[in-house]
């Protein structure tokens, strides 16, 4: 393969064929090498726009659950637990399209689309120009936040100058709000804080609180009027509006939805 094809980002019609390929059950080997990308590449594509497309119902993904002793009350210290594992799913080619045990499976299960990820890709770059942050340790990888698995530039970060966290402007005040529900030094677990869902949760509430340099809406309004595909993105993403009256900027929010 040459270089240029191999470091070169993904076109929809190759995502197409990456589709096609977990749908036939190929390997990723087998798909790196038909559109002449790296297997890391293929790896790293499923990984990043596979969805969750149907949600195990038991606590826990236990492969003993169908004669399980235990009315399928899973924990992990159960002692007849087994973790269950699928090759097609987590390993080779990384998604269940096409599965064979699709109707039967009862365990989560994750699909490509190739037009959702051609879609995703051109969103981060059309509204994550930049990325303003302090010199946080969570931040100090820049080109992997700059690049993508196949190290194409989808943004730029730029750092404060040290200790002034305060050039960020009024995004630090969404650091302050983020605190209304997470104070600095709780456990965010016993806080409640346990998922993604429950950071979506308080995300949602943050956002959907009316600014006065907004003119009194909040960002979540202004992201449905000024870029509809963004906000329909953080909608299917699980961050939504709230009511003005029913808004929850305390710590008991997360409490509350447990």
């Amino acid at each position: 393969m040459s270089n240029s094809n191999a470091n070169s980002h993904l076109t929809i019609d190759e995502r197409r064929i990456i589709y096609t390929g977990i749908t036939n059950g190929s390997t990723k080997t087998a798909i790196a090498q038909t559109i002449g990308k790296d297997n890391s590449t293929i790896g790293k594509e499923i990984k990043a726009h596979r969805i969750l497309k149907f949600k195990c119902k038991m606590p826990l993904e236990c492969s003993a659950y169908r004669k399980c002793p235990h009315g399928r009350q899973c924990t992990s210290d159960c002692p007849d637990y087994v973790p269950f594992k699928c090759s097609r799913r987590d390993r080779s080619p990384g998604a269940c399209n096409g599965c064979s045990n699709w109707s039967t499976c009862r365990f989560d299960k994750y699909v490509y689309d190739p037009d959702d990820a051609q879609h995703e890709y051109r969103m981060l770059r059309k509204f994550v120009n930049v990325i303003l942050t302090d010199r946080g340790g969570e931040f100090t990888a820049a080109d992997a936040i700059e690049n993508d698995g196949r190290g194409t530039r989808r943004t730029r970060v730029f750092y404060c100058d040290p200790m002034q966290s305060g050039q960020k402007g009024s995004l630090e005040n969404n650091h302050v709000e983020l605190r209304y529900i997470c104070p600095k030094e709780t456990d965010l677990i016993a806080l409640g804080l346990t998922d993604q869902k429950q950071l979506n949760l308080a995300l949602s509430h943050i956002n959907s609180a009316p600014i006065e340099k907004l003119g009194g809406k909040s960002p979540l309004d202004m992201a449905e009027f000024m870029f509809p595909d963004l906000y329909k993105k953080l909608t299917a993403f699980g961050i939504t509006k709230i009511e003005t009256d029913k808004i929850i900027l305390k710590p008991y929010l997360l409490k509350k939805e447990r």
